[in-house]
């Protein structure tokens, strides 16, 4: 396994100069082209079409799905009964404390409706990449609505809202509370028709009687303020209303086609910049919009939500 950091003819060149690392020719190309590579693109011996053992399965790569900022995903197919699959390979080069608590954290959510489920994993590579065979879906949430010409009707909103935010109820209500920390778009997979979050690279654990987590680093999309300014020390303190600015941003772009804040500051209780003012995720359900998806009974009614124009 190599893993490329740099985007230069000299470290192609150094690449090239070991015959001993098998290496994606398009990866190359890209680094003697002076063309942006991702620093944690994974290249492995593993080609398309070759057999994988994991957790003593075997299973073959159809296809590449992505490439992310740690890894790649792939297609696979179990090659006992056909059932596919996504694999999911990350690097710990960086960071590996918080990938393997995306494990721990998925094996702790498994069987949550609207939470992908974890099938099977392992490390390989002498503990520098994590595997994770993971369900595989029809599509992610910003493919649908870029499909849609960038807006959903009302009706769709209001149900892709309402399984949306019982995935954070899962998240959160679970024992351990766990807070997603990236709750984006891309982030919603579409599986059989039912949404489920996915992505829990950067996700982490509240411990007993805590209400919040410390980071020194942030990453992530659709970033609340306390997401983004660190406090005097450099560190994050990071609650479970983090994940109720994502899901805010989620709906607004749902329903308006673009991101809050672009022309305009908003006061709603999602995407409120105070993070004491922000809902939770409890408060979130109590309102109609929600509380009377429960039965599906949403007949012609939008719960007051208008799409003509945003506030």
């Amino acid at each position: 396994m190599l893993a490329i950091s740099g985007s230069s003819l000299s470290e192609a060149l150094l690449l090239l100069s070991r015959p001993s690392d098998k290496i994606c020719a398009t990866v190359i190309l890209d680094l003697l082209r002076n063309k942006d590579v991702n620093p944690w693109r994974i290249v492995t011996d593993v080609e398309i079409g070759d057999t994988v053992v994991i957790d003593g399965v075997k299973y073959k790569k159809k296809r590449i799905l992505g490439t992310g900022g740690s890894g790649s995903v792939f297609e696979i197919i179990r090659e006992d009964n056909g059932t596919s699959f996504a694999l999911k390979e990350t690097s710990l080069r960086q960071n590996a404390e918080i990938y393997r608590g995306e494990v721990e954290r998925l094996q702790t959510l498994k069987n949550c409706p609207h939470i992908i489920d974890l099938i099977a994993h392992d490390i390989i590579a002498n503990n520098t990449i994590l595997r994770m065979v993971l369900e595989l879906g029809d599509g992610d949430l910003e493919s649908e609505v870029k499909k849609n010409k960038g807006t959903l009707d009302a009706a769709t909103v209001r149900l892709y809202a309402y399984e949306i935010g019982k995935g954070i109820q899962e998240m959160h209500e679970n024992f351990p509370a766990i807070i997603h920390l990236d709750i984006k778009l891309a982030n919603v997979l579409i599986i059989s028709g039912t949404l489920k979050l996915v992505d829990f690279g950067l996700s982490a654990t509240l411990r007993k009687n805590e209400d919040h987590v410390i980071r020194d680093f942030m990453f992530g999309s659709n970033r609340p303020p306390e997401q983004i300014v660190p406090r005097k020390d450099g560190t994050y303190k990071l609650t479970k209303k983090v994940d109720i600015w994502g899901f805010g941003f989620i709906v607004y772009q749902m329903t308006y086609g673009r991101k809050p804040f672009s022309n305009y500051t908003n006061k709603n209780k999602c995407i409120q910049r105070d993070v004491e003012k922000r809902a939770t995720i409890e408060q979130l359900f109590a309102h109609r919009y929600l509380s009377e998806m429960k039965c599906n009974t949403c007949g012609d009614d939008d719960g007051g939500l208008s799409t003509a124009s945003p506030p």
